[in-house]
């Protein structure tokens, strides 16, 4: 939608830049969740290497202790490689740690 919006409002706002916004968004952003199965439905769509699940710890609306079971009832059916990424590996790329 962004995209969309950047394509059609471009010369009015005098917007200029190299690359659609789509492409920052790819190169530059991780988005979150804590609980979201629609999230993970459409995974492919926001981008494997851009989404990262949470726990939100110490916050009241954290997962622990029960985490694993979260991860487990969220990514039903989920390839362990795919699961890998978004629960682990993105976050630890990210914040290069």
């Amino acid at each position: 939608m962004l995209d969309d919006r950047y394509w059609r409002n471009r010369h009015w706002t005098n917007t200029q830049i190299k690359r659609v916004p789509s492409e920052y968004f790819k190169d530059h952003c991780l988005a979150t969740f804590i609980t979201d199965h629609a999230g993970v439905f459409v995974r492919h769509l926001v981008g494997l290497d851009n989404m990262a699940w949470s726990t939100d710890f110490p916050h009241h609306g954290n997962d622990w202790p029960y985490s694993r079971r979260t991860i487990e009832q969220l990514f039903v059916g989920v390839p362990d490689e795919e699961r890998c990424k978004i629960v682990c590996e993105n976050a630890a790329r990210f914040w290069r740690l």
